[in-house]
């Protein structure tokens, strides 16, 4: 995303054919500091009945202090979604990230909005971060 984008939405269109993305928000690269902020407000956006994939812009310090931002790849599937929905997100997910950059290895699998929460997000990037 080359920080053009704070995040993308990706959904399926098109009688189920087609993802593409649906949304985006610029970055704000003026206070990185605010991430939390971004990030609950980016949170709000979640439809509780639409499935969606979302590329994220997460901005961290590691463990050592160092500021890094790392692109995460969040499928957001709802435990309301309808079966069909659920069996197509799992489906079509591993062809979307193939075709992504720079996400590999971080993921986050989102059902309701508790696994959403911002210190949980963070802590579970940088853990992949170190073992990376």
């Amino acid at each position: 995303m080359e920080k053009k984008f704070k995040y993308m939405q990706f959904n399926i269109v098109d009688n189920n054919s087609r993802i593409i993305v649906t949304k985006s928000s610029k970055a704000d690269l003026s206070n990185p500091d605010d991430d939390k902020t971004q990030w609950e407000d980016f949170v709000k956006l979640l439809k509780p009945d639409t499935p969606s994939y979302f590329v994220y812009d997460l901005h961290l310090k590691t463990v050592e202090g160092q500021d890094r931002n790392k692109l995460i790849f969040i499928s957001w599937v709802p435990d309301t979604s309808k079966v069909k929905a659920k069996m197509l997100m799992a489906s079509s997910k591993d062809e979307l990230k193939k075709r992504l950059k720079g996400i590999a290895g971080r993921e986050i699998q989102a059902n309701d909005l508790s696994d959403m929460n911002y210190e949980d997000v963070v802590s579970s990037i940088q853990s992949t971060a170190t073992n990376k």
